[in-house]
């Protein structure tokens, strides 16, 4: 076993997320966005902050905090592992770059054949659209409304 196998070996065994903290790490930057979406958006907008901007930061401040968290995280640890072992960099053999282009074309044809269903629903209460949602992110707008 080379020193990178070893390396992620042991990186494995003692930094893996268990199933609680991938909900955590990833459940509260979504309940931030939705938050934000609904909620902050609309009273930012109501308090004279343009749209996009409004958007922007809400959509954004979550990503930007994950990126500050593992950025920390990645400072911490820093004395055992290189940036490109910590964050499992290496070569793509063939299999995997086939793996890649399946995934891609596969993501590709699900959302050309589901891009019909936001609008249908959209129409339900659960579903509903926030207030003054931009044109880009809107199901039930149409291109040749126009901008």
């Amino acid at each position: 076993m080379n020193l990178y196998s070893r390396k992620v070996t042991e990186m494995t065994k003692d930094n893996s997320m268990n199933f609680f903290y991938s909900l955590v790490f990833f459940g509260i930057p979504g309940l931030l966005m939705y938050l934000g979406v609904y909620y902050i958006t609309p009273i930012l907008t109501l308090r004279g902050i343009p749209r996009i901007v409004s958007w922007t930061a809400t959509i954004w401040g979550p990503i930007v905090l994950l990126f500050i968290i593992v950025f920390v995280s990645f400072v911490r640890k820093s004395n055992r592992l290189t940036f490109k072992e910590r964050f499992r960099f290496h070569k793509l053999t063939n299999k995997e770059w086939l793996i890649a282009l399946g995934a891609f074309i596969v993501v590709q044809v699900l959302e050309l054949a589901l891009s019909r269903t936001g609008a249908f629903f959209s129409q339900f209460r659960f579903f509903s659209l926030p207030e003054g949602i931009p044109d880009f992110f809107n199901p039930t707008f149409k291109i040749a409304d126009g901008l």
